[in-house]
């Protein structure tokens, strides 16, 4: 995401429409939901970029062009290295202070800061405070200052995988009665993170027992209550989560035409998908995601949002 980037107004309203302490990912995947690539081919990385910018420092690039600061490569290479330099004297400071000493803008500071964390070369941490990340040797002396760098940077790391499955779950295929999402999925997901929270799913192997339908069935009157749009079968989303890029059903026999065909169509009952499905699994990444709580609700935010 380049400096001069103009941020439309509508972005501005959409995130300060949440209320104070919500979460950066779910204002994110709200975001590229309702908004896509903005028009300006922004990635995940991008939407995160504006969305931490703003909460941090209440601004954001205005609509005008006269208000929009340019400046050369050269020019983003220079204040880009005074930023390091600053930074490897004084860590841990905010990026008003870098601008302040600097003398030039918070918003030319917070670019660059924001572009240097996406090269990986400084971190940041829940108080916006900046350090460089110093990628010495191990010795043996215990570096509490280069523990806690690191510590960042895998945090950073893990709320990307963790948006990313957050952006699948915001988009869903799912059809659409009377301009009212299908419920299905959404309930689908959550029932299996209740069942992989109280460890009777340990391992990676969803089987469609009696246990995953009661916890269907309670999650069902729990968000949805009584619908005259939509049925409560738990065998069609876990039949159907099979077109997400995360779930894969593994059936009886290891016949792909006849899994393929079978797909074309609805399973007739719970006792038709038992018989013809042995489990479901789902990428080992999000199953590895889905052990930490933190993890499950930011996820479970995402669906509530979307779906109930």
């Amino acid at each position: 995401m380049g400096s001069n980037l103009l941020v439309d107004s509508e972005w501005q309203q959409l995130i300060d429409s949440f209320p104070e302490g919500s979460s950066t990912l779910e204002i994110v995947a709200t975001c590229i939901n309702k908004f896509g690539d903005g028009g300006k081919v922004l990635t995940f990385s991008d939407w995160g970029q504006i969305v931490l910018q703003y909460l941090e420092c209440k601004t954001l690039v205005i609509t005008e062009p006269t208000h929009t600061v340019y400046y050369t490569t050269s020019q983003a290479s220079n204040l880009r290295d005074s930023i390091y330099n600053y930074l490897k004297n004084s860590p841990y400071s905010k990026a008003a202070d870098i601008a302040f000493a600097l003398d030039v803008s918070r918003k030319e500071v917070n670019s660059l800061l924001y572009q240097m964390l996406k090269d990986e070369c400084c971190s940041v941490n829940s108080s916006y405070q900046w350090c460089i990340i110093k990628k010495e040797p191990i010795t043996c002396i215990h570096d509490y200052s280069a523990e806690y760098q690191v510590d960042s940077l895998v945090n950073i790391h893990l709320d990307r995988k963790v948006a990313r499955y957050a952006e699948m779950f915001a988009n869903l295929s799912v059809y659409c009665r009377l301009g009212r999402k299908a419920p299905h999925k959404a309930i689908m997901l959550l029932s299996v993170m209740d069942l992989i929270s109280t460890q009777q799913i340990c391992i990676n192997k969803i089987e469609f027992s009696k246990t995953l339908e009661d916890y269907f069935a309670r999650n069902w009157k729990k968000y949805v209550g009584v619908s005259s749009l939509f049925h409560p079968k738990a065998e069609t989303p876990f039949w159907h989560m099979n077109s997400e890029p995360f779930w894969r059903l593994v059936p009886v026999e290891e016949d792909k035409e006849m899994l393929t065909a079978l797909q074309m169509g609805n399973p007739t009952s719970a006792r038709t998908t038992r018989k013809l499905i042995r489990y479901a699994e789902i990428d080992k990444e999000l199953f590895d995601l889905l052990q930490d709580e933190t993890n499950r609700a930011k996820l479970r935010t995402t669906l509530i949002k979307h779906y109930l």
